[in-house]
């Protein structure tokens, strides 16, 4: 071999030994890289795991929450604007009042609601009024019978997420306190006796109470005291009106707080010290009595036999009279009659007519009069009807009745209705 092959071959010889330890270089540094890729994957395959463990654990975690809730009526039963509360309820209502209870949900996922309890009552989905969805649900609700204060309190609320039944969170108030209009408190006055200058009376009522007992003559308060159950007063004026006024403090809770509540107004009138009876016609009227009284009409002195009076006409009458050395006056509201005899008809047989006609109360029938000349009497058995046959009567012009009101009497012409 030449010195020239010879040296090529060596430099070849050379050459592929120094890319034989390159390549080993290459691959021990591959080598030693692998690890590190395979690390790599794995913390980047761990990475996705977590992401996918959070995504799953995100959406396991959605739920239905209670936000609020509200309460309505139709019509507003009590009107609490522009009140001064010292204490306020979140509502007021009336007794036995049906309500709508609106609860108002964060559902986001939009998971069917199965059932709201609230007071221990479950209202299941098909109770639900018109109009509800996942986010609202609107309920009746029937408020108790009787005044006081209650609430409405939410104990849960069951909805489905996939096969499963769950019981949403509460973010918001799951009570409302509701107050319920009382009754005025009941109070009953019996046993009322009265004399000339006296009244007393008993009463019944709750215990609880504190009354004040008040007795008014006209705006002037005469007598008062406190919560007492038998009232007696004295030295009072014969004849005379005086009201009677019994109150309390107390909280109807309407929203007014606690106020003065009226709980009976009643007037009561002395006993005159005589006694008189009213007799009342169509245009008269006559005050009956022994006692020594002077009678005003329209500020006039008139007799006890007042006459020239319009028909079924109201009269205020004052009766002035002595008693105990001290003159007093009696007012008296009475009225004349409309008619005294009504429903008057005739009906002609061959023989004559019958005459028939309804009379006012204490009205004593005696005679009827036919044309002035022809007397029929008749003989009153306390009915007010009246039938009286007519006899051998050809034409009949006028009729008059005869009749006894008390001790007096009277006549008046008929007003035939046919």
């Amino acid at each position: 071999m030449k010195r020239k092959d010879l040296k090529n071959s060596l430099k070849f010889s050379l050459t592929s030994k120094e890319e034989l330890e390159n390549i080993k270089k290459d691959l021990s540094f591959k080598n030693r890289r692998l690890p590190y890729i395979i690390a790599y994957v794995i913390s980047a395959l761990s990475l996705i795991a977590l992401i996918i463990v959070v995504s799953i654990t995100f959406i396991s975690k959605a739920t239905v929450s209670f936000l609020n809730m509200s309460l309505s009526k139709e019509k507003t039963t009590i009107n609490t604007s522009n009140v001064d509360f010292t204490y306020s309820y979140d509502y007021y209502f009336a007794a036995n009042d049906n309500i709508i209870i609106t609860i108002n949900l964060d559902n986001q996922e939009q998971f069917e609601i199965l059932s709201v309890t609230i007071n221990d009552y479950k209202y299941n989905s098909y109770e639900f009024l018109d109009g509800s969805n996942n986010h609202t649900i609107y309920l009746k609700y029937t408020l108790p019978e009787t005044g006081g204060v209650t609430s409405i309190y939410v104990d849960s609320i069951k909805y489905i997420d996939g096969t499963n039944i769950k019981e949403s969170e509460f973010v918001g108030d799951r009570e409302l306190e509701i107050a319920i209009k009382y009754d005025i408190p009941q109070i009953d006055i019996y046993n009322i006796v009265k004399t000339t200058t006296t009244i007393s009376f008993s009463l019944a009522y709750d215990s609880s109470l504190d009354i004040m007992i008040q007795l008014y003559n006209g705006d002037t308060l005469i007598y008062q005291t406190v919560g007492s159950n038998s009232i007696n007063i004295a030295n009072l004026e014969p004849g005379t009106t005086y009201t009677l006024a019994i109150t309390t403090n107390f909280d109807l809770l309407d929203g007014l707080g606690l106020r003065k509540i009226e709980l009976l107004r009643e007037d009561i009138t002395t006993d005159l010290p005589f006694t008189y009876s009213i007799i009342s016609g169509i245009d008269y009227i006559d005050i009956i009595t022994d006692y020594d009284i002077v009678v005003y009409l329209n500020g006039q002195i008139v007799d006890k036999h007042i006459t020239n009076l319009s028909p079924n006409t109201n009269y205020h009458l004052i009766f002035e009279y002595e008693y105990n050395g001290k003159t007093y006056q009696y007012n008296l509201i009475t009225n004349t009659i409309n008619r005294v005899f009504y429903d008057c008809n005739l009906t002609k047989l061959s023989n004559g007519y019958v005459l028939s006609f309804k009379k006012a109360e204490e009205v004593k029938v005696t005679e009827i009069i036919v044309n002035s000349d022809k007397v029929f009497n008749y003989s009153d058995d306390d009915s007010l009807d009246v039938v009286c046959m007519l006899k051998d009567i050809e034409n009949i012009e006028e009729i008059k009745v005869r009749y006894q009101l008390l001790d007096n009497y009277y006549e008046e012409v008929l007003l035939l209705e046919n």
